[in-house]
């Protein structure tokens, strides 16, 4: 007696996408994405002002971009610390203070903004070695390390200012509202800041071993990585 064996079928058109995912290696985030992206298009088709698409209104789509731009160079940054398997709870405070400390020290004075951006350069430069130190050299816990800093960044902030303090010059506010033709400049800006994390990340020694460390620490160092000099 010979088996009988069921033919075989042909997978199904939702099988074919989920092994194109796999074969890729996307991470699932991208599907929830897409999701929330359909999602919206047609909560604004349904509950919209107007007969156009937010998608294809030039207008919107560039101030939801220049009005991402903070927020997408500051996710760059947290992906490294995320793959390292840490977090920093400080940066909100940190953009505080970057922001108060622009507007105080240029003063609205045009000779002042190359001096204060090296100046802020070095006190975020300073407030990550802090927060780095505590946690390699002193093994506070990364959430709470970072959150006391970041307090304390808060705290110096309501002690040494009460109001709005000093004014940013229009040249330099045109870094941030200004454009090359249809792009904003602060959206170029974006890109190349993404364009260079990507980079760093694929293409350098400093992204392998990054991401050596944040699969294991222990095992990074036992390989011969200086694990808390790269975190």
């Amino acid at each position: 007696m010979t088996a009988i064996t069921p033919p075989a079928t042909s997978p199904t058109a939702i099988e074919r996408a989920r092994a194109w995912v796999r074969a890729r290696n996307i991470p699932p985030v991208y599907g929830i994405l897409v999701i929330i992206f359909l999602v919206s298009i047609l909560l604004d088709l349904f509950f919209g002002i107007d007969n156009q698409l937010f998608i294809f209104n030039p207008t919107i789509l560039t101030n939801i971009l220049v009005r991402s731009v903070a927020l997408g160079i500051v996710a760059v940054g947290q992906t490294f610390v995320m793959i390292g398997a840490s977090i920093d709870l400080s940066v909100a405070y940190m953009i505080s203070v970057t922001a108060v400390g622009a507007s105080y020290l240029m003063a609205g004075d045009p000779n002042r903004v190359w001096w204060t951006v090296i100046v802020l350069f070095i006190v975020g430069a300073v407030v990550g070695l802090v927060n780095g130190t505590i946690i390699t050299r002193l093994k506070v816990n990364p959430l709470i390390a970072t959150l006391g800093v970041g307090l304390i960044l808060k705290g110096l902030l309501n002690a040494s200012f009460a109001n709005f303090a000093g004014s940013v010059p229009t040249s330099f506010q045109t870094f941030a509202y200004g454009a090359i033709g249809p792009l904003p400049i602060s959206v170029l800006v974006l890109f190349a800041v993404v364009v260079a994390g990507w980079f760093v990340l694929r293409r350098m020694r400093f992204g392998a071993h990054l991401y050596a460390v944040g699969g294991s620490e222990e095992t990074a160092h036992l390989s011969g990585l200086r694990t808390g000099r790269i975190l």
